[in-house]
């Protein structure tokens, strides 16, 4: 679930990305991912909400995949389409390669899911 949390200052935001009606910062040195604006097919990972008025922290992502987080992970870039989102996450800013997390609407694979239904 995702809560009500204050962005800590403008200057802690180190990537944006936007969506047709939401909005995703990467935040406090890539350690956090936030979210704002229309929750459409849960790309804020939180049933509870359809619409997020204020800035909230995507808590299911801290750390990322429930645990899967090596240390010195940060989401590096962030990316969002219409009803889903992708990040590139690093150990090191200059390491080739790195993880990438999919969330949202996986229909048709476009999140490289097993399951094509899957977000």
């Amino acid at each position: 679930m995702a809560s009500s949390s204050t962005f800590p200052s403008p200057s802690a935001a180190s990537k944006i990305a936007v969506g047709p009606a939401h909005s995703f910062v990467i935040g406090e040195g890539g350690q956090r991912i936030f979210g704002f604006g229309k929750n459409q097919n849960n790309v804020f990972l939180d049933e509870d909400a359809l619409l997020k008025t204020s800035i909230t922290e995507l808590e299911r992502l801290r750390p990322f995949e429930q645990g899967n987080a090596q240390p010195g992970d940060r989401i590096y870039q962030i990316a969002s389409g219409s009803n889903h989102a992708v990040a590139i996450i690093k150990s090191k800013p200059d390491a080739l390669g790195g993880r990438v997390l999919a969330w949202g609407l996986g229909l048709r694979g476009r999140l490289s899911h097993r399951d094509p239904a899957s977000g």
